[in-house]
């Protein structure tokens, strides 16, 4: 049986989240916006975009500025060129990020919901297995999706 998450499509924008990191590093005002829209690292698909967002976060946090100069400083291990592809050829408009932001929020929630039916496959798969308890189980795990969108 062929999960489903181990099909083609993988629901993700990696356009859109470069343009979020290189708007966000390019502009104070854009990443305010941004920062305004509750935009979590999970909600990105590529790893060094989750990291890069966390750091972004972290350097909000601690009152930084996030530029980059001030983000390869922060996390050494960042390469400056890929900070430098981040912001090459951005568009810096607020309406474009926060459009992306809902793209990319979108997405995460896609693949929320790949795994989540991937774990009803396996769950459903085991002898035995209670319907009822399973529904009721899926209803949770549904519930608590939409509280973190």
């Amino acid at each position: 049986m062929e999960n489903i998450a181990q099909t083609d499509y993988y629901p993700a924008s990696v356009p859109a989240e470069r343009s979020i990191l290189g708007s966000c590093i390019e502009s104070p005002r854009i990443l305010d916006a941004v920062l305004a829209e509750d935009l979590r690292p999970e909600h990105f698909s590529v790893s060094d975009h989750r990291t890069l967002w966390q750091a972004i976060l972290e350097m909000c946090d601690q009152g930084l500025p996030v530029d980059l100069v001030s983000l390869a400083e922060y996390r050494p291990e960042i390469e400056g060129a890929v900070l430098a592809e981040l912001t090459f050829g951005v568009v810096v408009e607020e309406a474009h990020a926060l459009h992306h932001v809902r793209i990319l929020k979108n997405k995460a929630r896609l693949r929320d919901l790949l795994r989540l039916g991937d774990w009803v496959i396996e769950e459903a798969c085991i002898p035995g297995a209670d319907p009822d308890g399973l529904v009721t189980e899926l209803s949770v795990k549904i519930s608590a999706m939409e509280r973190h969108e």
